[in-house]
């Protein structure tokens, strides 16, 4: 897990404010004003809330950041569990949302959610968190979701879609000016990509949005899932199925 160690190091590195409009930055654009990040903010906390279906039920953000959302999402839930990698961006989730009791703050390692029981949570939901992560270690922060969430409970998950513009050039710049050593860099998915990937990791994939929807939850470039946890999958049975399938592939049963 050396690889993943050095990942965690340089990631923590590069997600470093030193106040709230510094994290406003990093995580939108420079033109962007406070006033147009907050309403964005009330925007889509009130999609997220949507998919709360009952009262006092628990929910969890990976990958919180300075706690832009989660501020307006606290007072809906019991429980909020609001977890990143960043010491600095806790700090400021922590000023932000000092008003409720309610919230759970947790440094994660950026794959694991080892403080949180089994089957705690009725909804997980991540926002531009995913795409800045090797695709491998996407996957386990999914299995991580599927172990920490009940039974039929729901994901919100967001994608870069591979399809648009935005991100085909994005992807342009990063290689020709070697950006492939920025450990932040956007990784883009293709939509049949993604269902793979969510049912793999043990979600129905209830409703899958892509470039074109209305934008309820995020903006045109993005794929939007939202599932529901359809059984435990788990990092054993994972590794089990794919020494098999290695095997199978040695011996030519696969092509």
């Amino acid at each position: 897990m050396t690889g993943a160690s050095d990942f965690l190091k340089r990631i923590r590195q590069r997600w470093h404010p030193g106040d709230q409009r510094d994290a406003e930055r990093a995580a939108h654009s420079v033109s962007d004003s406070s006033e147009d990040i907050e309403r964005s903010a009330r925007t889509t906390a009130r999609a997220v809330c949507t998919l709360l279906e009952t009262p006092n039920l628990t929910a969890l953000n990976l990958g919180c950041g300075y706690g832009r959302v989660d501020k307006y999402i606290a007072p809906h839930v019991k429980t909020l569990y609001l977890v990143d990698v960043s010491e600095n961006m806790l700090r400021l989730a922590k000023a932000r949302l000092s008003e409720f009791k309610n919230v759970v703050f947790v440094q994660g390692d950026g794959q694991a959610l080892s403080t949180i029981e089994d089957a705690q949570i009725d909804l997980v939901y991540t926002m531009f968190v995913l795409q800045h992560l090797p695709k491998e270690i996407a996957f386990r922060c999914l299995l991580e979701m599927n172990r920490v969430l009940k039974p039929d409970a729901k994901v919100l998950l967001q994608f870069p879609n591979a399809k648009s513009r935005f991100y085909r050039e994005d992807f342009l710049y990063n290689a020709v000016f070697g950006e492939e050593d920025n450990p932040a860099r956007v990784r883009s998915y293709f939509v049949e990509e993604v269902e793979w990937l969510v049912k793999t990791a043990g979600f129905d994939c209830a409703e899958v949005l892509e470039e074109g929807y209305d934008g309820k939850y995020f903006n045109r470039n993005e794929i939007s899932v939202i599932g529901r946890k359809s059984g435990v999958v788990t990092l054993g049975q994972l590794r089990r199925h794919a020494a098999d399938t290695r095997e199978g592939l040695k011996r030519g049963e696969w092509s």
